[in-house]
């Protein structure tokens, strides 16, 4: 898109989306198109700024908010992003053990038992307000503790361990 271009903003009133067989697709006026969305802000806006790109990949304009939605429409883009940024949520560590720079972490996380390494905590740890920490894995894998302060007095304590 050129630098002079604006980004058009889509009337989520006159949008429709529906999600199936892992694809959305938006129809706006008479025209069913198969589309991306992209958050523009992932963690400080999950429900913000969302860019709609066709199959091209070729922007389509944003929505400002999801909530702005018909309830169908909303379900649909909901259930597009749930597939599409899928994040585990640690529910309690485990173990941690560290040598040098690397990090191995066992985790019990709302999808099942994990272990995974990362690298430096200060380039794979994320912080977030007001309690709530993205921890990537080497391979780029993301996981997420929504609230630190829930954890139980041993997975704190690993994790204290390691900030």
């Amino acid at each position: 898109m050129a630098e002079d271009q604006e980004i058009p903003f889509i009337a989520s009133q006159q949008v429709s989306m529906r999600f199936a067989s892992g694809k959305l697709e938006m129809k706006q006026e008479e025209t069913w198109q198969e589309v991306s969305l992209v958050r523009l802000f992932p963690f400080g806006e999950p429900r913000g700024w969302l860019s709609v790109l066709d199959n091209e990949k070729k922007e389509i304009g944003v929505l400002r908010h999801l909530d702005e939605l018909s309830s169908e429409s909303l379900a649909a883009a909901e259930e597009y992003l749930a597939h599409q940024y899928l994040i585990p949520k640690i529910q309690s560590i485990e173990s941690c053990s560290f040598q040098g720079e690397e990090t191995t972490w066992t985790v019990e996380t709302n999808r099942g038992n994990v272990t995974f390494k990362s690298g430096s905590l200060k380039d794979n740890l994320e912080q977030l307000p007001p309690n709530r920490l993205l921890l990537k894995d080497k391979d780029g894998n993301r996981y997420e503790i929504p609230d630190v302060t829930e954890l139980n007095a041993s997975s704190r304590k690993f994790l204290d361990s390691q900030l």
